[in-house]
């Protein structure tokens, strides 16, 4: 009797050769960093698009009361206004990350990362 379709065999070593290719794969990625490269992109453009939120929500400010300064701002996650009422694009775990300090964008995380790219940025106090 002829049997048609693929042996277990065939099948587990197959299963096999696709997870060391993964594995090789992930592991490349990790090496040449482009996880990392890619994760500080993230967070640069988020801290881009949070100092323009911020400078717009001054402006507001600013507009509706012409003696406002932005010195006297300081928000975070927990005082009134909350930082995500002052930038809205804001996630929950990037607002326990960030301050608005006179009236300026400051980094109060502490990942390593994170931390040495906001250096870089002048958001550290």
């Amino acid at each position: 009797m002829l049997k048609r379709g693929v042996s277990l065999i065939v099948l587990v070593i197959t299963i096999i050769v696709l997870a060391i290719l993964a594995t090789v794969i992930i592991v490349s990625l990790n090496n040449t960093g482009v996880i990392s490269r890619s994760n500080e992109a993230v967070f640069r453009s988020n801290v881009n698009s949070y100092k323009t939120e911020l400078s717009l929500y001054i402006a507001d400010q600013f507009i509706a009361d012409p003696t406002y300064t932005s010195t006297s701002l300081n928000a975070s996650s927990s005082t009134n206004p909350s930082i995500t009422t002052i930038i809205p694009s804001m996630t929950t775990e990037d607002s326990a990350k960030f301050e608005v300090s006179s009236g300026e964008l400051v980094y109060v995380g502490n990942d390593a990362d994170e931390l040495g790219w906001a250096q870089d940025m002048g958001i550290v106090e």
